[in-house]
């Protein structure tokens, strides 16, 4: 029994330290006019998510809304103190400008 633990925790250690190797993204700046998020997805009505991101710098909002009905729109909002928010309607482009302060900032998208 002694020997079946012992190889069994030998193996997840490999396991970890290869998921960890393969998991492992070179960070890096965006370069200026490179998107800093780009993100695409379906939210249902009423529907809200919240995606993390990092900052330290001004940035350019673009919020694009395509497919629902006529009326349907997508609140953006920075959950950072004084930011704006955006909405934009199915088939619109609605552009902003924002501060991202450099640390963890929350950008929720709710389907009005």
């Amino acid at each position: 029994m002694k020997l079946r633990f012992h190889s069994m925790s030998v193996l997840l250690a490999i396991v970890a330290l290869v998921a960890v190797g393969f998991g492992a993204v070179p960070v890096r700046a965006a370069e200026p006019g490179e998107f800093f998020l780009d993100s695409a997805g379906t939210l249902l009505g009423g529907q809200r998510t919240t995606i993390e991101l990092y900052g330290g710098s001004v940035a350019n909002v673009r919020l694009s809304v395509g497919g629902g009905t006529a009326g349907d729109s997508v609140r953006a909002a920075l959950q950072v103190d004084g930011s704006p928010s955006w909405v934009a309607r199915t088939g619109e482009t609605v552009w902003g400008y924002a501060a991202i302060p450099a640390q963890r900032v929350m950008l929720t998208l709710e389907n009005t």
